[in-house]
């Protein structure tokens, strides 16, 4: 990581962000025209085009949002490990403090929420890239993109 990279959950808090942002501003509206019929026909090709190059866009935002939360996951269990090695190095004595001290020892939920708050929005983001998938995937096996997308559906 870069001297000026964002941390782990905050990476993972702003690309989760970005994903449903582009899914639910751009990909979601173009779905709900196609299935409610409410296009011309002569602009159904153009509408299904856009849905395949917004929906490509979709897959390669998703892969990087899961690269994130790997990320963060291999960040977590790094930043254990080094606790781990240091409190074997260096333990501290009863009474001291920081002894039995969740928060202190291991950055526990209530002295670092971010990262849990990135978790759920990365659930709440998958799940709705999920359930846009099984709308996108017959609209673009229908139309012009063929079964490559039906692969691309499975893809995000």
């Amino acid at each position: 990581m870069h001297a000026c990279d964002p941390p782990p959950d905050v990476s993972l808090l702003l690309l989760a962000h970005a994903e449903q942002h582009l899914l639910h501003r751009e990909v979601l509206p173009v779905v709900r025209q196609l299935e409610g019929a409410r296009l011309p026909v002569e602009q159904l090709p153009a509408a299904l085009a856009y849905l395949e190059v917004v929906w490509a866009q979709a897959a390669a935002r998703a892969r990087t949002t899961d690269a994130a939360l790997r990320h963060l996951g291999a960040a977590e269990a790094g930043g254990a490990a080094e606790r781990a090695r240091a409190e074997v190095a260096a333990p501290t004595a009863p009474g001291a403090p920081g002894h039995g001290d969740r928060a202190a020892s291991d950055g526990g939920a209530g002295s670092h929420p971010l990262p849990v708050r990135a978790r759920s929005y990365h659930a709440y983001v998958r799940a709705l890239r999920e359930a846009l998938a099984r709308r996108v995937a017959p609209l673009l096996a229908g139309g012009c993109g063929g079964d490559a997308y039906a692969v691309a559906a499975h893809s995000v």
